[in-house]
């Protein structure tokens, strides 16, 4: 066991903050910072290696939807940065890149990229206080109610595909 590995046993999950920007109009932001803790990579030589990574999962009422999630290695302080469904992270599922899955204590976050494999465990219990927040804000039935869907800007089979890097793609 390395030191960073003891630090995070340590400390575990740290708070949850909300905060709410002044009128004329309120916008409420809730940010958890999870603190330090292993992340699983696998390359597709089948090397397996074990990085240490803050994790911060913001949520912003202007898209209530969605959370995103920022991976920053302690090492290298190099980002990696995903939007991810609120219903994903909730509930677990997904196909693709990003896979939830929920466990007895844990809820495994999983990114498959074409670098490799990555695997990050986080508390339970302190996800879903982290959801419940956003959803006394911005209930789920009435996530879209609020959104401004513009369908002429939405990507067709004859424009470009790429949701770029860490991006969401409906």
């Amino acid at each position: 066991m390395t030191e960073l590995h003891d630090f995070h046993r340590a400390y575990g999950p740290g708070p949850i903050l909300k905060h709410v920007t002044p009128d004329p109009i309120p916008l409420h932001v809730v940010h958890g910072a999870y603190g330090i803790g292993e992340v699983i990579v696998r390359g597709h030589q089948g090397k397996q290696d074990t990085h240490y990574a803050h994790v911060a999962i913001t949520w912003m009422q202007t898209v209530p939807y969605v959370l995103d999630v920022t991976f920053t290695d302690v090492r290298n302080r190099n980002r990696v940065h995903w939007t991810v469904g609120r219903e994903l992270l909730r509930d677990g599922g997904g196909s693709g890149d990003l896979r939830v899955s929920q466990h007895r204590t844990t809820t495994w976050i999983e990114l498959d990229v074409p670098s490799g494999h990555a695997r990050f465990e986080i508390d339970r219990v302190w996800l879903a206080d982290l959801i419940a927040a956003t959803e006394r804000i911005v209930p789920v039935p009435f996530e879209f109610d609020a959104v401004d869907f513009d369908m002429s800007a939405m990507p067709t089979k004859d424009t470009d595909t790429d949701a770029g890097e860490g991006g969401v793609w409906w």
